[in-house]
């Protein structure tokens, strides 16, 4: 009888250890935020790509002083809309170069210290001929509040 006790009790400990250390672990994960990327906008060629030191831009302002639109003819050729009101940008731009680069968005986490994390990669092609400034924006709304970080994925 002392025996199966014993053993009961050990049982129940490992249980509610294995419960404690699972529940620790779900809660310390980062949250996945929704977000669209922006399209058909460029770095304007009077903003140095070093100038820019927050990715965040909260307003219509300052963005428009920062990118202009690219708009071209047909299907999704207009630039996406952002409603500053209830969205803002995160930013992510690279030095000017000559290769064909591709920024390409990963994830968008709320981590455990309220930073706001997004996750992009850098594909880097050919030459092209000539020189270009790198962006990707994405929108994300207002209601995501936190510092933003960059990580760039180096895989």
């Amino acid at each position: 009888m002392y025996i199966l006790t014993t053993i009961k009790m050990k049982l129940s400990i490992t249980i509610l250890c294995f419960l404690f250390f699972t529940t620790i672990a779900v809660a310390q994960k980062n949250t996945s935020l929704p977000y669209k990327e922006a399209k058909r906008y460029f770095l304007k060629n009077n903003i140095d790509p070093h100038s820019i030191h927050n990715p965040k831009i909260d307003t219509k302002e300052e963005f428009e002083r920062l990118f202009g639109q690219a708009t071209v003819m047909g299907k999704d050729g207009t630039p996406t809309k952002i409603d500053f009101s209830k969205e803002y940008v995160i930013a992510v731009v690279e030095n000017e170069t000559d290769k064909d680069i591709n920024l390409v968005p990963k994830s968008l986490k709320k981590a455990k210290k309220g930073d706001l994390i997004f996750e992009f990669q850098l594909k880097e092609g050919q030459a092209k001929g000539f020189n270009s400034v790198p962006s990707l924006l994405i929108v994300v709304d207002r209601k995501h509040k936190g510092n933003v970080v960059l990580k760039k994925i180096t895989k």
